[in-house]
């Protein structure tokens, strides 16, 4: 079983530096979906191999090692979400650290394009948009569901790696430090758009996330899946 376990580890390596090598070589752009697709099987093989280390320990052990499995698996989604957000040459996202290139006329047409700070006045150009029929009604969908779903799996991992994270307030707290980390990150390097919508969206995503798997039913097979008290 051993072996088996270290033969998925290994895979999980190779695909874990395969998508770092291939996310800054200039000249070769993935899709979303090729990340996502990379990362999932990366995610995937760490498990099994965890699957495979722990037949026939002890629960204790199996805690221990399982713990450390989704703590790599929390990782593999941080890169995920960095890359896309920073380095996505698929959406123009070079990560060109735009601190280092800021003057006036560059930071004032950030401000004027990509900049939002009035709650709800991106999500209701998008309704208004879609009534009007102005924009394609995918793109409306895709912005919005992508923003409720993006930091959704902070719901799963905050509280089954950190026993303080089990709080709701204590969780929404630290959910909301990290997505204004991010978005403070893509004004620091002039990319992408530092939209408090984003923020609204994102946290609402990630609490009903939180919510929906603290569902008992659900707590439960989380519990058989990871070995972990969720």
């Amino acid at each position: 079983m051993k072996i088996i376990a270290k033969t998925f580890y290994i895979l999980t390596c190779a695909i874990a530096t395969f998508y770092m090598v291939v996310s800054f070589i200039p000249n070769i752009i993935i899709s979303p979906y090729s990340r996502l697709f990379l990362l999932c099987s990366a995610c995937l093989t760490v498990y099994l191999g965890g699957m495979f280390h722990t037949k026939g320990m002890e629960l204790e052990k199996k805690v221990d090692i399982m713990k450390r499995v989704f703590s790599v698996i929390f990782l593999f989604y941080l890169i995920l979400i960095t890359t896309l957000v920073l380095f996505d040459a698929y959406f123009g996202r070079v990560g060109h650290m735009g601190l280092w290139q800021w003057n006036k006329e560059l930071l004032s047409a950030y401000v004027s394009n990509s900049m939002n700070l009035i709650p709800f006045a991106t999500v209701g150009e998008y309704v208004m948009a879609m009534i009007n029929g102005t924009m394609n009604a995918e793109i409306i969908f895709i912005n919005l569901a992508g923003n409720l779903f993006a930091f959704s799996p902070l719901g799963f991992f905050l509280p089954l790696l950190f026993k303080k994270q089990k709080h709701l307030g204590i969780f929404i707290g630290t959910t909301t430090v990290i997505v204004c980390s991010v978005e403070i990150m893509q004004f620091v390097t002039l990319v992408g758009s530092c939209d408090i919508d984003d923020l609204i969206l994102n946290v609402l995503g990630a609490v009903c996330a939180y919510g929906i798997l603290h569902i008992p039913l659900i707590k439960n097979v989380i519990r058989k899946i990871t070995f972990l008290e969720y």
